[in-house]
């Protein structure tokens, strides 16, 4: 059982529940041994208050690949100020033993990822950009006040929908193109 409130108030800090982690969960995914998924909760009074996560706490997993009790590998979560009813995070991933001892250090792996407050999860997954990509992704992003996952979305959903359709020969096993694009994509 988890009492969520137990450690508020045990240093300065700790008062604040927005800062409050009430919850890690850490298991393999199923069906993929391969990948291991990580859940912070954070904030025992959440959705009471109006902004759920504190945008100026850093939100860290520190993970230990050889077992010498020091983390190898940081993910680092930080959070935007609430506007308009909702918030983003970012998620910064520094490997090796600098890397992971200085806060501000690594490459971050998912901008701008939307947080759920109510009770439909919202989902995003990481996918490593060329960094030109990246920056412009970025700076369109904020010369148009919107998030670079929303931009993904879009540009995804737009490519995909585009796409011909797979037809499938009974005497084959492979699925075919129907049409191609007249440019390789």
């Amino acid at each position: 059982m988890a009492h969520h409130v137990s450690g508020l108030g045990i240093s300065p800090t700790s008062m604040d529940p927005r800062s409050h982690i009430t919850d890690l969960y850490v298991f393999q995914k199923p069906g993929d041994a391969h990948k291991t998924i990580l859940v912070m909760n954070i904030n025992p009074h959440s959705p009471i208050t109006a902004d759920a996560v504190d945008s100026e706490s850093v939100y860290e997993f520190g993970v230990d690949t050889d077992a010498d009790a020091v983390t190898d590998i940081a993910f680092r979560v930080r959070f935007s100020p609430v506007e308009a009813s909702s918030q983003v995070a970012s998620v910064q991933l520094a490997t090796g033993r600098g890397a992971a001892a200085e806060v501000n250090a690594g490459e971050t792996i998912i901008p701008d990822a939307p947080v759920t407050f109510g009770t439909e999860p919202r989902i995003t997954t990481a996918i490593r950009l060329p960094p030109d990509l990246h920056k412009r992704l970025q700076e369109t992003a904020a010369s148009r006040d919107t998030s670079v996952n929303h931009l993904m979305i879009k540009a995804a959903t737009a490519y995909l929908s585009r796409l011909p359709e797979l037809e499938t020969d009974e005497a084959e096993t492979e699925p075919t193109r129907r049409s191609a694009f007249p440019h390789s994509a």
